[in-house]
């Protein structure tokens, strides 16, 4: 996944991209803060997973009362994830690799 991702990143349409040991490095590092936040989610979902079935009868769709009810920072940030989402997915389509890979490291370094 590490290399992948290295891959990925230090991609140039066209070009041959030398890959160094530190961009590797650094892409394991990342690797491994998106498997400890995947960890994190999984062992939330778990402990509340009676109050989430309970209160999400309606998958994760919210009406505009909901939504105005919430704290600022949680609807920052599912606005937040919905752009992400948007820029990976139209970047995806056009077959642009690159770009996505940064937009998702940002949300999940800076963002959540």
């Amino acid at each position: 996944d590490a290399l992948l991702y290295a891959l990925l990143t230090s991609s140039v349409a066209g070009q041959d991209t030398p890959l160094a040991q530190g961009v590797i490095d650094n892409a394991k590092s990342f690797a491994n803060k998106i498997w400890n936040t995947g960890k994190f989610v999984l062992t939330e979902l778990e402990k509340n997973q009676a109050k989430l079935s309970a209160e999400c009868t309606t998958g994760m769709t919210f009406s505009d009362d909901e939504i105005r009810a919430m704290p600022w920072l949680e609807r920052a940030l599912i606005s937040k994830c919905h752009g992400v989402i948007e820029n990976v997915t139209q970047s995806l389509l056009a077959n642009s690799f690159a770009p996505p890979t940064k937009v998702l490291k940002e949300f999940i370094q800076e963002d959540f």
